[in-house]
């Protein structure tokens, strides 16, 4: 099987990392609106960022996922997903 070679500060690399940060921002679901209103913003953002490119369905589908997530944590839904603040 042929690996992919990620390179650093390439599209792939700039595509995974900005999900990891949006991630960061947001991985703790809060019940505000004002919450949810700039975890979409900042998903819409991201989604534009790399609309036309090769990572455009992975970024989308990748953000929407984990805000799915999030809000299966908010409502108590399980999540193999571990967080820790800090």
């Amino acid at each position: 099987m042929a690996r992919l070679k990620i390179q650093k500060d390439g599209l792939v690399w700039n595509a995974w990392m900005d999900l990891f940060e949006f991630h960061k921002a947001y991985g703790t679901p809060e019940p505000a609106d004002e919450y949810w209103e700039s975890a979409m913003h900042a998903r819409n953002a991201l989604r534009d960022k790399y609309k036309g490119t090769e990572m455009e369905n992975l970024v989308a589908s990748a953000s929407w996922t984990l805000m799915e997530t999030w809000h299966e944590m908010l409502k108590g839904g399980k999540s193999n997903v571990n967080h820790t603040q800090g």
